[in-house]
């Protein structure tokens, strides 16, 4: 079993679980934000940094490197959206976040999408986004976007240089994660304000649409929603939230399966293995209290002394299988 990982030390990293050796896959000049993996034969592993680079790894070589840096004047910053295999074509999306200084009394903030084709190392298509990308998630052939503003856009990536639908987010605050249910007929959206929607693809689907509350204490505190992770088998997913918790949780029976105790802090993200079995969540600070304290002083709160790994979760069964909806 293997684990990949990248953080603030601009590397990344696989775990073979089975011996404990860690191995560097790739080095940034700047922290790195995202990594996704596509199992199989020959892995591919993408990492998007704060550098302006994609780099990407097929087994056991690192073959190519996108630097989204065309322009001297202009900064970009890189969110990798998904990773898919389409037959012998292997693309994925970056979202490139584009601040151009050219005006000198204004900052305009342009925002694009980018699909990428490993075999010609050349964009297939390129989709302007209404506002910033906070989130992406695939399940082919969806691929949900949530951008600033609460936009929501829905791709069919059949045709992706279109949206197949634009919505507003259900949620009344900032969105943080968005995530596909395995089956591509809907996703499951959360938020900064502690809350979760569900939605469904297709009107007919609709009646399904909810939200609900969590990762709330007693006091009244609301914290971020920052990772949600469908169960490949069941359909059933977790939450996890910078109050250092997360819950499992049925979305047909609208129910919590299971609830954890707290961490020691923040959770950021979050993953199952290929079957279910194992649930990997990452401790460390998030930033979350630049919302929080006044003036955004958030680097107040990046101590040494905070928890900084990554956990290992068996699951049980009962944990993560759903469950029939309670009578009322």
């Amino acid at each position: 079993m293997k684990l990949v990982s990248g953080g603030a030390d601009n590397a990344a990293r696989l775990y073979d679980l089975s011996t404990g050796q860690a191995t560097k896959i790739a080095q940034h000049d700047l922290t790195v934000r995202e990594v996704r993996w596509v199992d199989g034969a020959s892995p591919i592993v993408a990492t998007g940094s704060w550098d302006k680079t994609v780099k990407v790894r097929i087994g056991r070589s690192s073959i190519w490197l996108v630097d989204l840096e065309r322009d001297a004047r202009e900064m970009m910053v890189v969110v990798i959206g998904y990773v898919v295999v389409l037959g012998e074509a292997i693309r994925f999306a970056a979202e490139c976040i584009t601040f151009d200084f050219r005006a000198r009394d204004s900052m305009t903030i342009l925002s694009s999408a980018l699909y990428w084709d490993l075999r010609t190392q050349q964009p297939v298509a390129v989709v302007t986004l209404p506002e910033r990308v906070y989130s992406m998630d695939v399940v082919f052939p969806l691929l949900v976007v949530g951008t600033a503003e609460r936009n929501i856009l829905i791709y069919n990536l059949n045709n992706p240089s279109v949206p197949y639908k634009t919505l507003q987010s259900p949620l009344k605050w900032q969105t943080r994660v968005v995530s596909c249910f395995p089956n591509g007929t809907g996703f499951a959206i959360g938020s900064i304000e502690g809350r979760v929607g569900i939605q469904y693809v297709e009107e007919k689907d609709h009646s399904g649409n909810f939200s609900f509350k969590c990762h709330r204490d007693p006091q009244g505190n609301v914290f971020s929603v920052n990772a949600i992770s469908f169960h490949p088998v069941h359909g059933t997913f977790s939450t996890a939230g910078s109050d250092g918790t997360f819950n499992f949780w049925d979305k047909d029976s609208k129910q919590r399966l299971k609830g954890f105790q707290n961490v020691g802090g923040p959770i950021p993200c979050t993953a199952f293995n290929r079957n279910g079995t194992i649930f990997a969540y990452a401790v460390s600070y998030d930033w979350s209290k630049v919302r929080m304290i006044l003036g955004g002083h958030g680097h107040q709160s990046a101590l040494p002394t905070n928890a900084n790994k990554i956990m290992l979760h068996a699951t049980k069964e009962d944990d993560v299988k759903p469950r029939a909806a309670k009578k009322r």
